[in-house]
């Protein structure tokens, strides 16, 4: 079977006649190969033509036996492979494709929605279609098998061709046919697929509670062996009312199901049953009713529909004088920021809630930070000062000596100096020695003032960067902060809270 792995030539389809001469090329080559005429040329061109030789089979070795314009085309990415669909519909020739979230299917006759970037998701696809591929090859080689027993039976009739030969279906029994009614009630309830819906009738005598209870047990059983996975999708999105703002995320495995209308439509509810109910934790979210069952229930019930693990991976909450919510764009990051006051201006508290959504502080001020992280904030800023005195110490100590500190730093480099002759091996020794005395020396007669200023100063440092009153504003021209950015609209306005929920890694 033809296929294209490398870049697509361009004009393969459109410009098919020039693509057989390169091909002939190919096979030209080969031919000089075997049957001695490479043997009379140089070794210079033999050289060109080998070179020649591999690009073409790189580009066109898988297209080889390709003598005529296919009757049909697969393509994995139409996105990435928009210049084959072109060529194809401008020919007339029909296109399999398999279209992600970010591909127009438009350009497809037949659409197979999947993830294009998936390894699994391909195989899959790729194997039912070679499945079917061989299963109609078989079927065709059948049907030329009768058409000589036919025409060696009566050579001078010319017998009309056969259709195609349809795959025998066993009938189902009429105790094995699922009312139409009850399908599509219990696929209105359940939200399960036209086959799960029709297969869970079946199983329970068309008793549609009894069904909705199978589909429900599935879905869980589902949800149960998925629990392993990495659910890395999804959504994450927020709300306010003025006062109480909250954020949820809803994950999954994969982007495509993650912009799925079921998927985005039951985030949607259920931030929305949070805004009402105002529930504390993730647990009380979990645990709350929506439509009959608890939000938990929900998730695993879409979950089994779906075939991936979902979970609510995160609830946030605020409750403030004035609150703002930011959702960014691309649905996988949302911000919220409380203030300490009513009636904030909207361009104002939006420019704070992208603030926090660009720059990731982790507390709005710096008295909301844990004295835990602090603690240890300012014990690696010390630790770091006093590595950095003592090294400066020792570098100067082996200049002084006429030693070359890089050489001297590891015993990789010092390894290294001894075998270009750089240093002996008694000058190794001698270097070690100094900087063990110096460093001793160093650490013994540490100026403390000194080094807690320093590391102060550092953590000074993390305060600007974490802390969203200290941070400079992202906006601004003038290097303000935050809090100069917030006083400048009004003298007494500050940010006393902050949430943000990112799916993506920071």
């Amino acid at each position: 079977m033809p296929y294209v792995i490398e870049r697509w030539p361009g004009g393969m389809l459109t410009n098919f006649t020039t693509i057989r001469k390169a091909v002939k090329k190919m096979d030209t080559i080969d031919k000089m190969e075997t049957d001695g005429t490479m043997d009379n040329m140089s070794k210079r061109e033999k050289l060109q033509l080998s070179r020649q030789r591999a690009k073409l089979e790189k580009n066109l070795g898988s297209i080889k036996n390709l003598n005529r314009l296919p009757s049909a085309l697969f393509v994995v990415d139409v996105l990435k492979e928009h210049i084959a669909v072109a060529e194809a519909n401008r020919l007339g020739i029909p296109v399999f494709g398999i279209v992600d979230t970010n591909s127009d299917p438009t350009n497809v006759d037949f659409a197979i929605p999947a993830n294009d970037d998936a390894s699994k998701s391909i195989d899959i696809i790729l194997a039912t279609v070679c499945e079917a591929i061989k299963e109609g090859l078989e079927e065709r080689k059948a049907e030329q098998i009768d058409n000589k027993d036919a025409e060696a039976d009566d050579e001078e009739v010319k017998e009309a061709p056969k259709p195609r030969r349809q795959r025998v279906r066993r009938p189902a029994a009429a105790a094995e046919e699922a009312p139409k009614a009850e399908e599509a009630a219990a696929r209105d309830m359940t939200g399960a697929g036209l086959s799960d819906c029709k297969k869970a009738l079946i199983e329970s005598d068309n008793d549609i509670t009894k069904a909705m209870e199978l589909i429900r047990k599935r879905g869980q059983a589902i949800a149960a062996k998925r629990e392993d996975r990495q659910a890395a999708q999804g959504i994450a999105i927020g709300k306010t009312d003025g006062k109480f703002a909250a954020i949820i995320a809803l994950k999954c495995e994969t982007d495509f199901v993650a912009k799925n209308e079921k998927f985005v439509n039951l985030a949607k509810a259920i931030l929305d049953l949070a805004m009402a109910q105002k529930p504390a934790n993730l647990d009380e979210l979990n645990a709350l009713q929506m439509d009959g069952k608890a939000v938990s229930e929900q998730i695993t019930a879409l979950s089994g529909i779906t075939g991936e693990k979902m979970e609510l991976g995160a609830y946030e909450c605020l409750n403030a004088p004035s609150t703002v919510v930011y959702n960014h764009f691309n649905g996988m990051l949302s911000a919220a920021v409380a203030f300490n006051q009513e009636n904030v201006a909207e361009d104002v508290a939006k420019a704070i809630a992208m603030q926090v959504a660009s720059m990731n502080p982790i507390k709005a001020t710096r008295e909301q930070i844990p004295q835990e992280v602090i603690d240890e904030e300012l014990r690696m800023a010390v630790d770091k000062t006093r590595a950095e005195q003592v090294s400066k110490a020792v570098e100067n100590a082996l200049k002084k000596a006429g030693f070359n500190p890089y050489y001297c730093a590891t015993e990789e480099h010092r390894d290294e100096a001894i075998r270009k002759g750089y240093m002996t091996e008694a000058q190794v020794a001698e270097a070690l020695k100094l900087m063990d005395e110096t460093a001793k020396q160093k650490e013994a007669n540490m100026p403390e003032q000194m080094i807690q200023n320093i590391a102060q100063g550092r953590l000074n440092k993390f305060y600007q960067e974490n802390v969203l009153m200290e941070q400079v504003y992202e906006a601004g021209e003038n290097k303000e902060t935050v809090a100069q950015f917030l006083v400048a609209a009004d003298k007494d306005l500050k940010a006393i809270d902050l949430k943000r929920v990112n799916l993506n890694v920071d």
